[in-house]
């Protein structure tokens, strides 16, 4: 896809910010370095490409470089035990390793010290590698506030923003809510700015809907009955940690949460007397346009969105935008009608979308944008769909930096 010298210009003015990846999956999987793009995978240099999604890294210090990517947000994940248990991902751990992949190690296992343990480990693995840059050509931070964030990108500095996806990693089965509380603060002050209540598997905070395309849980032979929870809200522990995270201003991630759970998080935020915070959800498409999972928000959740002051980041993976998965899979044209749909619903403003790719995560991206050095590439397909650049600059980073600046501190 071409880009022109116009979007290329508006792409390096602007703030470039990805609400929604995972590089520390493929650092633990793969043992990769965000600092060097020739990664290596069963002794084989990969090449950026469509067909090896598991197997490349998307998000690195050099393809950031040549997308034009300022920071991401970091999402931290520690795969759920039961995740594994009730699908095709119960294969030997010496067959994963044959073929260079550290599976078992991203697994929560008590043996490791339990998913918050890991999940701490897991930044600690990152946090090494971004200090590792100061001595390379492209230098990196991982901001702790919005303040460091700022100054961060002000002096040139790729940023690592923490969230984390799924509250299993505040603990399970703990002794109190107090114990999930302090865990919670443990990770706020390690930097974490946002964290996605639910995931694939229920926690003691929240339940989850389904977020596995049928092509994918096929392919992993995943057999879970997500119905079963679908109205179910957030637990007594889960509208404490809440209560707490809107407190402390971790900003709240609504993605793979049930509909009910939304509707708790929305009463809590409400109740917060003219203090309400940014929420969000950070990688996703909309009910508009996939009305067959409850994964998406529907037009009302998208307007309660907007009033709040959020954003809802689209993620790069076409089942998620429009609930087909053929090939070929091109799918920048569906990201630009989710960004316009979104607007359209929110008054024909843009002040409520973001970037949420979800790249280095467990999903299959689009054919024509499957890597972060292509990001021009939605600057243009922005400007050719006559969105204006004041509001091409907002979707691109600026809407999240907003919501930054007000959710977390």
């Amino acid at each position: 896809m071409p880009v022109s010298d116009e979007a290329i210009a508006l792409h390096k003015e602007s703030v470039v910010i990805d609400i929604h990846c995972h590089p520390t999956l493929k650092i633990k999987l793969f043992d990769y370095d965000i600092n060097d793009i020739d990664h290596k995978f069963l002794n084989n240099k990969i090449k950026n490409s469509p067909n090896d999604s598991i197997s490349q890294m998307q998000y690195d210090l050099p393809q950031m470089e040549e997308g034009g990517v300022n920071a991401i947000w970091s999402s931290i994940y520690v795969v759920e035990k039961d995740f594994v248990n009730k699908s095709n991902l119960q294969i030997p751990n010496s067959i994963l390793k044959f073929v260079g992949c550290n599976f078992s190690n991203i697994v929560e296992n008590t043996f490791l010290g339990g998913p918050f343990l890991q999940a701490l480990k897991l930044m600690d693995k990152l946090e090494k590698q971004i200090k590792d840059s100061d001595y390379r050509t492209i230098k990196s931070a991982s901001p702790k506030n919005y303040v460091q964030l700022k100054e961060a990108l002000e002096s040139g500095k790729k940023c690592f923003v923490h969230s984390a996806e799924g509250t299993h990693m505040l603990g399970r089965d703990l002794k109190s809510a107090d114990v999930y509380l302090q865990n919670l603060e443990t990770l706020f002050n390690r930097g974490v700015c946002s964290m996605t209540l639910s995931h694939f598997m229920p926690n003691d905070i929240c339940y989850p809907v389904n977020g596995v395309s049928p092509e994918t849980k096929k392919m992993m032979g995943l057999n879970f009955d997500y119905k079963k929870y679908e109205n179910e809200g957030l637990t007594e522990t889960g509208k404490a940690v809440v209560e707490r995270m809107l407190e402390l201003g971790m900003i709240v991630d609504l993605n793979h949460l049930t509909p009910k759970g939304r509707d708790d998080v929305f009463e809590i935020n409400n109740r917060r007397n003219g203090r309400k915070r940014p929420l969000c959800f950070t990688h996703t498409g909309i009910r508009l346009n996939c009305p067959g999972e409850k994964l998406t928000p529907t037009i009302e959740e998208i307007k309660k969105i907007r009033d709040c002051r959020g954003v809802i980041g689209v993620i790069f993976m076409k089942y998620w935008l429009i609930q087909d998965e053929g090939k070929p899979d091109p799918g920048i044209e569906f990201v630009i009608k989710t960004i316009q749909d979104i607007a359209v619903i929110c008054d024909g403003k843009y002040d409520n979308i973001a970037i949420g790719s979800d790249m280095d995560g467990f999903t299959e991206p689009m054919d024509d944008m499957f890597c972060s050095k292509q990001m021009p590439r939605l600057t243009q397909a922005m400007l050719d769909a006559n969105i204006k650049p004041d509001d091409i600059k907002k979707v691109l980073g600026l809407n999240a930096m907003r919501v930054l600046e007000e959710g977390w501190r």
